[in-house]
């Protein structure tokens, strides 16, 4: 009896872990998934000498270099897309560079196309947020002159569509996907990490990730506040993301930056 039922277990327990399966493996680099078409998807690598392209099949599709820009460090890149920033049909994306040299850090935002043209350029800025509106496609970019300061928030009117990133962002109907927005971001020393719960639930968990995906911090969060305080001291400077989860339902992802 004893070895039908360990029998059974074993059987029943490999039909569940077989659920997940190893896909593909990118080696030597993180790997990003993004919506960049109606029904289109694509996995990118990204370095600071090349971009790579695949296919929702893991074909490479497009190899392209990642231009250098003199006295800035590679440090990322997002919104992937064929159709976003202008109608040409070639690949553009968001590059953006850290000046380490002094502190605070200099950040700088560049807008590029596979040959290697600069489509725009936005200085003291970490990164953009796309949005499609009533009123066509808009980039958000804030300007944080630490060295200067200064701040600014600019939007722009894009000449194509943003279709949505496949970030971790699984809603279970609430009104809970309003934006988290994290305050101020940039930060060299605390920093407001906003939330919000769906209805009916009063406590979740926020994850607090890096750059590769790695869980840096977890924390306990309730209905009764809609922010948590953090002391950025404590972690290396670089791009951060965090979101919240409770039962079937995991918010959108956000992101902050942390400087020094």
């Amino acid at each position: 009896m004893k070895k039908l039922l360990t029998a059974l277990f074993l059987l029943y327990a490999s039909i569940n872990f077989a659920q997940i399966t190893l896909e593909h493996t990118y080696p030597n680099s993180s790997v990003e998934v993004v919506q960049t078409g109606p029904s289109t998807w694509n996995y990118y690598t990204a370095t600071s000498s090349t971009i790579n392209i695949y296919d929702i099949n893991h074909n490479l599709v497009e190899s392209a270099n990642m231009p250098n820009v003199g006295g800035f460090t590679f440090d990322g890149v997002s919104y992937l897309n064929t159709g976003l920033f202008n109608t040409a049909n070639n690949w553009k994306w968001v590059s953006v560079y850290v000046n380490t040299t002094n502190k605070p850090y200099e950040y700088l935002t560049i807008l590029w196309d596979q040959t290697g043209l600069q489509l725009y350029r936005i200085d003291s800025c970490f990164g953009v947020q796309c949005f499609n509106t009533g009123s066509g496609t808009k980039m958000i970019a804030n300007n944080y002159g630490f060295t200067k300061g200064y701040y600014a928030g600019n939007v722009y009117s894009l000449g194509g569509t943003y279709y949505a990133s496949a970030t971790p962002e699984v809603s279970n109907g609430n009104d809970a996907e309003t934006a988290m927005t994290p305050y101020p971001n940039p930060s060299n020393n605390m920093i407001h990490l906003t939330y919000n719960l769906p209805s009916g639930s009063d406590k979740a968990e926020m994850v607090i990730t890096n750059l590769s995906g790695q869980v840096v911090k977890t924390c306990n969060v309730g209905n009764a506040f809609n922010d948590i305080l953090l002391d950025t001291k404590q972690y290396a400077p670089g791009e951060y993301f965090y979101y919240v989860h409770t039962g079937n339902y995991t918010s959108a992802t956000s992101k902050f930056i942390i400087s020094r």
